[in-house]
């Protein structure tokens, strides 16, 4: 049979009084000044504040497109086409060719083994997107 001392049972039983006093304030109304403190909760506790965090991607954009308009100009430069008026705007690549070199463009583009316009194997889709209008074409994500 096991063996507790007095003085151990007492003090669990005091010690059991003590978390059921507490555990019963929830349910009893105590007019104890122990009992009707009350935290002071913060202002994003209390539900008044609101933080939405984004991320600003436009840097990124603009970076990934100056890195990949260095490949194209140098692909197409090997191939002996000349892009005109090749510029970055507003996260978009603009550039025009000459009417001989449009549908080789558009080919090279849009070809699932293209080296200019990876991803197909892997993604099903391209990474760039050309858009053609009057041999002005426009590249973006």
């Amino acid at each position: 049979m096991l063996y507790f001392s007095k003085l151990r049972i007492i003090f669990i039983i005091l010690l059991s009084l003590f978390f059921i006093l507490i555990a019963s304030s929830n349910f009893l109304k105590f007019e104890n000044s122990f009992f009707s403190k009350k935290i002071n909760l913060g202002l994003d506790l209390q539900g008044g504040s609101y933080l939405l965090l984004e991320i600003d991607n436009t840097p990124v954009i603009e970076q990934k497109l100056q890195n990949t308009s260095i490949s194209i100009r140098n692909f197409f430069k090997e191939k002996n086409i000349r892009l005109i008026n090749f510029k970055i705007l507003k996260e978009k690549i603009l550039f025009s060719v000459k009417d001989e070199y449009k549908q080789i463009i558009i080919d090279e583009f849009n070809n699932e083994e293209s080296n200019i316009n990876p991803y197909y194997p892997r993604f099903k889709s391209h990474q760039l997107e050309i858009n053609e209008e009057n041999s002005k074409f426009k590249l973006n994500f």
